[in-house]
């Protein structure tokens, strides 16, 4: 069976999808909006294949939803939701590829 969808319908399909598949990902006992899962900084580095310094990046810049909870040295410890990261993650590859190549550079130089 092969199906054409113009691009709306396509992006709408998607939503829907994500609005599906998304809380499958988040196992039944977080679930609960207050006890979503939340990702640490590393978390988020490690899944979108880049250093913690460029997550710290985007967060500062507002370009990744994140809260803070302040440690005891007085710096924030970010947490990321999981549906923030897919928003994000979706949203923004060009993002996420330019700072991979970066990071590669980076390496290379050393």
């Amino acid at each position: 069976m092969i199906l054409s969808l113009a691009p709306e319908e396509l992006n709408t399909l998607a939503d829907q999808l994500k609005a599906v598949l998304l809380p499958l990902l988040i196992p039944a006992s977080e679930s609960g909006r207050g006890s979503m899962k939340l990702l640490t900084v590393d978390e988020v580095a490690d899944n979108a294949g880049v250093v913690r310094k460029t997550v710290e990046n985007w967060i500062a810049s507002g370009k990744l939803r994140a809260t803070a909870d302040w440690g005891s040295d007085k710096r924030p410890l970010y947490r990321v939701s999981v549906a923030a990261f897919w928003e994000f993650y979706d949203n923004n590859p060009v993002i996420i590829r330019n700072a991979r190549n970066r990071g590669r550079s980076v390496a290379r130089k050393r």
